[in-house]
């Protein structure tokens, strides 16, 4: 067959990847302290992660160098203007306890678990008991993790989530439902989410979103609309990547499946001019992707026509065509077992 006139087709798709850049991975819900993220958390296959208590590089200056005493003070004036409005929050509390620790390593990592008490009381005096007993019950937890971590990756998710919400509550008591809600309410959602891929709800791919809506305004309430305005392109991605919902993608005319991704996210949130620019480029993708097809059966039919240095220059000559300067690029994947258009397409991701 022959091609009108060469495509980019690497270039088509990177401009694919960059126009709307996704990465999905359920977030932590922000804390009471802006711009912090569940600690303690587990990552989306539950896999269960410590804080982390590394401090950054501090910035060079030119100012004179502050005595141990005075970057004291300046650190806990700091922190006590940060936490102090959200200090009776649990979860606020162990993102406090989170960063004295990572200043205490920074300053003094020969004996920095000895200057804890004296460092809460000096923050925050009137509750430095009950912060040091979360503190101490942090320390317990994060130890067990790291210790039992192989044993955690070989259990399933339900087992692992089991046993974290134990040793939690262990821990924390009854507390450990405040310090992990954010978890709690992303759990919900992923739920609903295993509800669709385990084929337990009806309907259209439509209905079927919904019913993820449902979950995340049963969940979130009156905060439910920031939400889903927040992680919309985040929310589709995961509900397209269902194994499901692709194969019932791949069984529609080009229009059609254009038609409900369309659907599907507006029901998660997007406006028309979002909804717009998310259907111009699935028309981009599926002219990328037409072609790479058309690529492949070409060269299927030159490796059974030709052999030899006739069979490379021909290939060459039809990946300069269709892929121009990106023909080398692709002769590289080829070269090394991949082949870029003789797989199973994401739909709504590529």
């Amino acid at each position: 067959m022959t091609f009108s006139k060469p495509k980019r087709l690497a270039a088509g798709a990177a401009f694919a990847a960059l126009a709307f850049g996704l990465w999905y991975n359920y977030p932590a819900e922000k804390d009471a302290v802006e711009g912090a993220t569940t600690p303690l958390a587990t990552t989306d296959d539950g896999e269960p992660t410590i804080i982390s208590s590394q401090a950054s590089e501090p910035e060079k200056s030119n100012k004179p160098e502050l005595t141990e005493a005075e970057r004291e003070a300046m650190f806990i004036n700091d922190i006590r203007e940060r936490f102090s409005p959200n200090i009776h929050i649990k979860h606020a509390q162990i993102r406090f306890i989170e960063q004295m620790i990572s200043y205490l390593k920074a300053h003094h990592p020969e004996d920095w678990q000895q200057r804890m008490y004296a460092l809460l009381q000096a923050s925050f005096p009137d509750m430095a008991d009950a912060l040091m007993a979360k503190y101490e019950s942090l320390q317990s937890y994060n130890e067990w993790l790291v210790a039992d971590r192989q044993a955690l990756q070989k259990m399933t998710r339900e087992e692992r989530r089991a046993v974290l919400w134990d040793k939690r509550y262990a821990a924390f008591g009854t507390e450990a439902e405040e310090i992990w809600a954010a978890e709690i309410k992303n759990q919900k959602i992923q739920d609903a989410l295993g509800e669709v891929a385990a084929g337990n709800t009806e309907g259209s791919l439509v209905e079927q979103a919904e019913s993820v809506v449902a979950a995340i305004r049963e969940t979130y309430g009156e905060q439910s609309d920031d939400f889903i305005r927040r992680r919309q392109t985040e929310l589709v991605n995961k509900f397209l990547a269902i194994p499901s919902i692709q194969e019932n993608l791949h069984q529609l005319p080009e229009e059609d499946r254009r038609k409900s991704m369309r659907e599907v996210r507006a029901t998660m949130g997007m406006d028309t001019a979002a909804l717009d620019r998310w259907e111009n480029l699935d028309k981009k993708r599926d002219e990328v992707w037409s072609l790479g097809s058309s690529y492949m059966d070409e060269r299927e039919r030159i490796l059974a026509q030709y052999e030899g240095n006739k069979e490379s220059s021909e290939l060459y000559a039809l990946q300069k065509q269709v892929f121009g300067d990106e023909a080398e690029q692709i002769r590289l994947e080829e070269a090394s077992g991949f082949y870029r258009y003789d797989r199973q397409r994401r739909l709504g991701r590529e």
